[in-house]
């Protein structure tokens, strides 16, 4: 299968789950460190890839895996407190748009990648797509600490797949996927360690109707999937490919919201239209355009 069929499922998928996310974040988890731990200790599940070739790397590689999964859990904390509060159209796009910035940054610090013309019209365009996307004249604009908070997930999320490509880079693909998910149960633990987090999960483990389980589950087992295919498509392409992809993810996001909005309205409360619908639209085409073209530029 090609990459690039693997990694437009995955961001559809993603679209998908950051809508029904938002919504159970709205009516039943309401607390998103809770809805961060419980994927972390999820992650757990990856060991059923095990028997297809789990082997322990060197303690260096290990450190690695274990940083990537972390990361990737507290960045989705910082990612699920804003989604919460805000429009799922704007909150996306924004922490998406972040991700290749810091990703430039890490490889400029870590790797000595110097900016050239066109990657630095690359950049203008990610930063002015992703301003304009922030003050959509929306029912919930973003405030400059949801935005700031929104940003730092971006950043976070890019160490993350920094870490990810490098891992899948030193040794094998279920090995290092494994791993990351230990590191993701580990960020999960530190998360709670939080007194108020720890007594959160455990009312929603044990209170939580099944209903409520049942949907989170789906909702997870749609990210998991999403993950796993995303994770597939970083170990076959550039870690840069697929991010440029992502313009799909924006794309079929507003679609989601749109139908939404017509077939599920008590379920899906983000409204788009109008002027509204046409600036956020503009804004996804240069935060698209710009992640293309940095791709392009690699």
């Amino acid at each position: 299968m090609s990459w690039l069929i693997i990694v437009i499922a995955a961001h559809v998928l993603n679209a998908l789950v950051f809508v029904l996310t938002k919504a159970l974040l709205e009516k039943y988890i309401t607390n998103e460190k809770v809805f961060a731990i419980l994927i972390g200790i999820l992650g757990l599940i990856g060991f059923v890839m095990a028997p297809f070739g789990l082997v322990f790397p060197s303690l260096v590689n290990f450190s690695i895996d274990i940083l990537a999964g972390a990361t990737f859990v507290w960045a989705l904390y910082f990612f699920y407190s804003v989604l919460k509060k805000f429009d799922a159209s704007t909150v996306v796009p924004v922490s998406g748009a972040s991700v290749p910035i810091f990703t430039f940054i890490l490889s400029f610090i870590f790797l000595n990648e110097r900016l050239q013309l066109n990657e630095l019209l690359a950049f203008g365009l990610l930063l002015v797509g992703t301003v304009v996307i922030s003050l959509v004249r929306s029912k919930h604009p973003l405030t400059i600490k949801a935005f700031s908070v929104t940003v730092l997930s971006g950043f976070t999320f890019a160490i993350s797949y920094f870490l990810t490509k490098f891992a899948y880079e030193t040794h094998d693909f279920v090995s290092a996927f494994v791993w990351m998910r230990v590191g993701s149960f580990i960020g999960a633990l530190v998360l709670l360690l939080d007194p108020k987090a720890r007594e959160a999960t455990m009312r929603i483990v044990k209170k939580t109707s099944a209903k409520i389980k049942i949907s989170f589950i789906g909702v997870m087992t749609l990210a998991a999937a999403a993950f796993l295919l995303l994770n597939w498509g970083i170990s076959l392409a550039s870690v840069s490919l697929v991010n440029a992809l992502q313009g799909v993810q924006y794309a079929f996001l507003i679609i989601i919201v749109i139908l939404g909005n017509i077939f599920l309205p008590k379920i899906i409360k983000e409204k788009i239209r109008g002027w509204v619908l046409i600036e956020k639209i503009f804004a996804i085409f240069l935060i698209a355009g710009g992640i293309v073209l940095l791709t392009l530029a690699g």
